[in-house]
């Protein structure tokens, strides 16, 4: 099912526009993501379909696996260019997508990230440029796409600024979070794993490791949305 979802994708963004005729252009997204206690990136595109914005999920990956396979093990894994070669391999490497340098060139249209991932360009001289490390490595202008730091993330900082300085709101955070981390899925997995293994098997803290590791690269990859 997942490959025929690609597959999918793929197709959609290889057909012309019937108004334009020219392939859809599309945004990158990316943030950190954590599943099953393995901290990873979600990566996803905005596709303008038919003058619809709209939102596919393309993987969520655990960053260090995905670097090692490109090559790029002795950069540090949170670096900026990291990253940027982590999301060219998602549009060109068949990780999962497979399309070529030129068709990304022309449809690569914007990035939207955390903060963090900006560089100087947006105001953050100390941030990891993850735009700029792609637009090198596409052989692109980065002056004509548009990398903006997305909403979402502009509106949990306002969110904790306001449990600053309201403590009914921190208090109740508090509470719904307490309640809500009894069901977290990664949490509940991780504990329900090391009891079962430490109950069967009587194996040493190393070998629980291992086999939850082994546990992790047997799941499923991660489903994207269907194109419309």
């Amino acid at each position: 099912m997942y490959r025929v979802l690609i597959d999918s994708i793929g197709r959609l963004l290889d057909t012309p526009d019937p108004a334009t005729g020219m392939r859809p252009a599309f945004a990158i997204v990316a943030d950190k993501a954590t599943n099953a206690r393995q901290t990873g990136q979600m990566v996803g595109l905005i596709v303008l379909v038919r003058g619809v914005k709209v939102p596919l999920l393309l993987a969520i990956d655990v960053v260090r696996a995905a670097l090692s396979e490109v090559g790029e093990a002795t950069l540090a894994p949170g670096s900026g260019k990291n990253l940027a070669l982590h999301l060219v391999a998602t549009l060109v490497g068949g990780k999962p997508l497979k399309l070529g340098v030129p068709a990304v060139q022309e449809q690569l249209t914007a990035y939207g990230f955390d903060g963090q991932y900006m560089g100087s360009g947006e105001g953050n001289n100390s941030g990891l440029n993850v735009a700029g490390h792609m637009a090198l490595m596409l052989g692109m202008r980065s002056e004509f796409t548009l990398a903006t730091w997305d909403a979402a993330h502009m509106l949990e900082l306002a969110v904790a600024d306001g449990r600053k300085v309201l403590p009914f709101w921190a208090e109740l955070a508090k509470s719904v979070s307490g309640v809500q981390s009894q069901y977290l899925f990664g949490k509940g997995f991780d504990r329900l794993f090391l009891a079962a293994a430490r109950e069967m098997h009587k194996v040493t803290t190393d070998e629980v490791n291992s086999l939850r590791a082994a546990q992790l690269a047997a799941a499923p990859a991660a489903t994207p949305a269907a194109a419309p």
